[in-house]
């Protein structure tokens, strides 16, 4: 997809997620609002009386580092910070930490365990609950843990394309 493209996708999804562009917006009909994505601009306008009307002109990056646009784009669900580093990277350094979705957080428990009980068959697993093996090293919401990855990328638009 073209950067343009995924500008296009990804304001489409924040609009019908109920993100505004103008904070006080209550008049206006956002499904009869148009936009024009060229040169790191989008100019949002409308028709009025067979004429194109601008509304506003905004910087991409303006629209894309905002919490508002964010928090549609992304949402509210938990992620989960978690250590995904082998045993022996913490000799060397290497440190493997992620964010993980709730869903993944689960599988991700559900696959420390099972290697765990693979590497010592002999322990017995109705001993061992699930919070032996929590390694939460932080938690936050989807749209802040994904609007901090996005400002570091050298390339936000590009981010954007598995999101949308």
């Amino acid at each position: 997809m073209t950067n343009k493209e995924i500008l296009a996708k990804a304001i489409d999804k924040a609009i019908k997620n109920g993100w505004k562009l103008l904070e006080d917006s209550e008049g206006l009909n956002f499904s009869k609002i148009h936009f024009d994505i060229s040169d790191y601009r989008v100019v949002w306008s409308v028709e009025l009386f067979n004429k194109k009307v601008n509304l506003i002109e905004s910087s991409i990056f303006g629209i894309l580092f905002s919490p508002d646009f964010a928090k549609a784009l992304f949402g509210h669900e938990p992620m989960f910070l978690v250590d995904d580093s082998p045993d022996w990277a913490h000799d060397t350094g290497d440190i493997e930490l992620k964010w993980v979705t709730e869903d993944e957080y689960k599988m991700w428990i559900k696959r420390k365990k099972e290697d765990f009980f693979e590497k010592f068959p002999r322990y017995p697993q109705h001993l061992f609950d699930d919070d032996i093996f929590d390694n939460v090293l932080d938690e936050s919401t989807a749209w802040i843990v994904r609007l901090q990855e996005m400002v570091i990328e050298d390339d936000p638009v590009k981010y954007l394309e598995e999101f949308i």
